[in-house]
C-alpha cells in the first residue's frame, strides 16, 4: 500500500500584455513534499513505487498570440529541476528537465479546433 502523496505547490506569475494581440508571462514554481517515485528494479525487471521527500523548482515562459476572436497561437517552455530531499546523490526519475508546448486554436460559432505539439526532454530512469 502506498501512502497518500503530500505536496505543497508554490507559484508566482508575472504577466505582461505586449499588445492587444500578444501576451507574455513568466511563472516561477517550487514544489516540496512527498511524491510517489517509480524506481526500476533491474533484478525483477519491474518498477516499484516508493515515497520520497522531494523538491522541484523551475520556471515557465508562455507566449500567446491572438488573431482576432477566432485564432490563437501559443508557445510554452518549462525548465525544472527535481531533487531528492532525502538523499541528494539519488536522482528523482521521470522528471524531465525541459518541456515545450506549441498550439494553435481556431474558434467559430461556439466550436473550437485545437492542434498542438509537446516536447518532453530527456528524463532520467533510475
Amino acid at each position: 500500500d502506498l501512502d497518500p502523496v503530500k505536496i505543497w505547490d508554490y507559484e508566482i506569475k508575472l504577466e505582461y500584455k505586449l499588445s492587444p494581440l500578444a501576451n507574455l508571462s513568466l511563472v516561477g514554481f517550487y514544489k516540496e513534499g512527498e511524491d510517489t517515485i517509480w524506481n526500476w528494479n533491474a533484478i525483477s525487471s519491474l518498477a516499484r513505487p516508493e515515497i520520497r521527500k522531494m523538491n522541484v523548482s523551475g520556471g515557465r515562459l508562455n507566449f500567446l498570440l491572438h488573431f482576432g476572436e477566432t485564432l490563437e497561437q501559443g508557445f510554452s517552455y518549462t525548465f525544472q529541476k527535481a531533487e531528492n530531499a532525502q538523499d541528494e546523490t539519488m536522482v528523482i526519475p521521470h522528471y524531465p528537465q525541459n518541456e515545450g508546448d506549441l498550439w494553435l486554436i481556431g474558434r467559430r460559432n461556439g466550436w473550437a479546433v485545437e492542434l498542438g505539439a509537446k516536447y518532453i526532454g530527456k528524463t532520467i530512469i533510475a
